[in-house]
């Protein structure tokens, strides 16, 4: 909404180039995944301290990160 309200007089956009916007919604991404990282992490840290997290919760998590990969 943001990029709209500013850009709105423009007759085109453009995704790549000298105007273009790619490299925004690149930054914006990255910027989004780091707040929402920000605030889970803390939060489900702290459920498992408290306990209120189980082991069997966390484990089809960490089954499927170490899993091996087929060629």
């Amino acid at each position: 909404m943001l990029a709209w309200w500013l850009l709105k007089q423009k007759a085109m956009f453009s995704l790549w180039g000298q105007e273009g916007f790619a490299v925004d919604l690149v930054v914006t991404g990255f910027i989004m995944l780091l707040m929402l990282a920000s605030i889970v992490v803390p939060l489900n840290r702290r459920k498992m301290t408290r306990g209120a997290l189980s082991a069997l919760m966390i484990a089809p998590l960490i089954w499927l990160a170490t899993a091996p990969q087929e060629a």
